[in-house]
């Protein structure tokens, strides 16, 4: 029998405290090509400014919509495999 604490996948509300969801923003160079431009690793598509994005707590950038549907059947990211359960700098005792 699998606990829920051991289940794969994430809930949205955990998604929603762990991770960073906002639009992506980001001035281009002029130098810049669109090689160069920043993609979300799943749909393989460039980050348009105001596309909604989500930030993982290991700090990698996807597209919102990608990136939950990932999420919900596997709570690592989908590059580095990192849990989004991982606090980084969120909980600190002084």
């Amino acid at each position: 029998m699998e606990d829920s604490c051991t289940s794969r996948g994430a809930t949205q509300e955990m998604i929603e405290t762990h991770t960073f969801p906002h639009k992506y923003k980001r001035l281009r160079r002029a130098s810049e090509t669109d090689e160069d431009s920043e993609k979300c690793t799943i749909c393989l598509s460039q980050f348009e400014i105001d596309n909604d994005v989500r930030r993982l707590p290991c700090m990698h950038l996807f597209h919102k919509d990608c990136v939950d549907q990932w999420l919900v059947t596997n709570k690592h990211c989908p590059i580095c495999r990192v849990d989004i359960e991982v606090n980084f700098n969120k909980d600190y005792s002084i």
